[in-house]
């Protein structure tokens, strides 16, 4: 059970006597116009401020009715809610219990947070401390939810500051007591890295230094309360995300390092590491090892969906510099300055010069190269170009991946997803050859690398398909299977083939 209830009254015979005298007071009023519309909801319940003053009306207990919602472990209501009754001084006592002797109780925090609300959208606003009183699970969620706020909305100030770190203190004293509310912290806004950077940035974009700031506070809740939130594929019912679609935390948290809802450009590795960088390990070790996998390194499938939680459903500023790219090309092609071959063997230098010039130099290589790449793979006419494979074989320019041998023509047309396959017959044979290698051996069971005698036996046997880099070829396959692409389809349609075909022959032996 993931909700947290209010202490509840629950003899019949009691239930009966208070029902009988009409001593239930119900927990909101509707008030009804003569065509049955509701106009107004009062309601009889005191204020945090009234509950806690010497008030007269509030020294005598009084009892309420109300409807106890139970929730699945990532805070959706599940099932129907169930009338309950209480009394408002076991409500009074139920919070006093949350915090140790001596110390601030969980509505005198409230009071001195000072966290305040806007009341109907407009400027006015009152303190959280005026509120009616609420169920435990939803003064929990509003209150997260109202910091939460405070970070998305508006830069932090001297005066926010130390309103949210007071009321993270209350939150956290709910948290020891009940460690259920922390599903009710919002797993989206958690993940956001621009949950509370709100700083400064240049023309271009670039952040200016020495501004970033991130809480973790509200994600280190969740993986020391809920690890298993971590562990488990994410799943959202409003945006249709279901578990079966395995999109993870560590693919939405490595999205947000990259493009910030889409809103600008990445961080460097050194921003990202001194920022989130502990976090992003956290969530990567509790991360199942098989999807440990980058959001850059997903298939466009799963980057949909994990851009749909972000709503970048376009691909933001990624999407805008792809049309620079093709209108780019486009341009070059009707001006004859480059023919559709020489644009394929070389133009990368060319495309990524004019990329710097129109967005500055502050861009990764890798970033460029894999826009230039999403271009290319849209463009109709690509496939039709004849080139020598002998002579087009590299990109020209200068990569970030360390030890790989890198082919344009390569790179593109080995990305896979379940509607696209466009590689040629050797390739394919290839593929199916490492694809049986290393689901034979269950070389990503456990770890997601592989042992350089491993890769060298590998490589050894796709030689005689003449491949223009072996390496680039078995780096992208590699990358496919992680990302759940066996072979072109998915790992349970690979399966089935495999065990129709039993391909592998003993006579390789796998170096350990």
């Amino acid at each position: 059970m993931n909700n947290v209830p209010i202490p509840s009254i629950t003899d019949k015979h009691i239930v009966t006597y208070l029902r009988k005298n009409d001593l239930i007071e119900k927990w909101n009023t509707k008030e009804k116009n003569d065509k049955g519309e509701v106009v107004d909801i009062t309601t009889q319940r005191p204020t945090y401020r009234q509950l806690c003053s010497n008030e007269e009306e509030w020294k005598h207990d009084k009892v309420f009715e109300w409807h106890e919602q139970h929730y699945d472990e990532r805070g959706y209501m599940k099932g129907n809610a169930e009338k309950r009754l209480f009394s408002i001084h076991t409500y009074g006592r139920f919070f006093y219990k949350m915090t140790p002797k001596g110390q601030d109780t969980i509505f005198e925090r409230l009071n001195k947070s000072g966290l305040s609300i806007t009341i109907n959208d407009s400027d006015t606003k009152k303190l959280y401390y005026d509120q009616h009183i609420q169920t435990p699970d939803e003064l929990f969620r509003k209150i997260a939810a109202q910091t939460m706020l405070e970070y998305l909305n508006v830069y932090l100030t001297d005066d926010t500051k130390p309103v949210i770190k007071k009321t993270q203190s209350m939150l956290s004293q709910m948290l020891k007591k009940h460690p259920t509310f922390v599903i009710h912290i919002n797993f989206l806004n958690a993940l956001k890295i621009d949950i509370s950077y709100e700083e400064e940035v240049d023309d271009n974009l670039n952040i200016i230094p020495d501004t970033l700031q991130w809480d973790n506070w509200y994600l280190n809740q969740i993986i020391d309360y809920a690890p298993y939130l971590i562990q488990r594929p994410y799943y959202n019912k409003q945006l249709n995300i279901l578990q079966h679609h395995g999109i993870y935390a560590y693919h939405l948290i490595t999205y947000q390092t990259l493009f910030h809802s889409g809103e600008r450009k990445y961080l460097t590795n050194g921003e990202i590491d001194s920022l989130c960088g502990s976090d992003l390990k956290r969530v990567s070790e509790l991360t199942p090892a098989s999807s440990r996998v980058h959001y850059r390194d997903l298939n466009e499938a799963k980057k949909r969906l994990v851009r749909k939680c972000f709503s970048d459903v376009q691909g933001g500023i990624e999407k805008n510099h792809e049309e620079f790219i093709q209108e780019l090309i486009n341009t070059w092609l009707e001006k004859e300055k480059y023919t559709k071959v020489s644009i394929k063997r070389g133009g990368v230098k060319a495309i990524k010069a004019e990329f710097q010039k129109k967005y500055g130099k502050g861009w990764q290589n890798r970033y460029i190269i894999d826009r230039i790449n999403t271009v290319i793979n849209d463009i109709e006419w690509w496939d039709n170009v004849e080139t020598n494979d002998e002579t087009y074989n590299e990109y020209g320019d200068d990569t970030e991946d360390e030890g790989e041998e890198l082919s344009f023509m390569l790179d593109e047309s080995l990305i896979l997803n379940e509607t696209q396959d466009i590689l040629t017959q050797k390739e394919k044979i290839a593929r199916q050859l490492i694809t049986d290698y290393i689901y034979h051996f269950g070389i990503f069971d456990y770890v997601k690398t592989m042992t350089p005698g491993t890769k060298q036996e590998i490589l050894n046997l796709i030689k005689p398909y003449g491949l223009v880099s072996g390496v680039t070829f078995l780096n992208k396959i590699k990358k496919e299977i992680l990302s759940g692409i066996w072979d072109g389809k998915s790992k349970l349609d690979y399966i089935q083939s495999y065990l129709i075909r039993r391909p592998y022959k003993q006579t390789v032996k796998k170096e350990l």
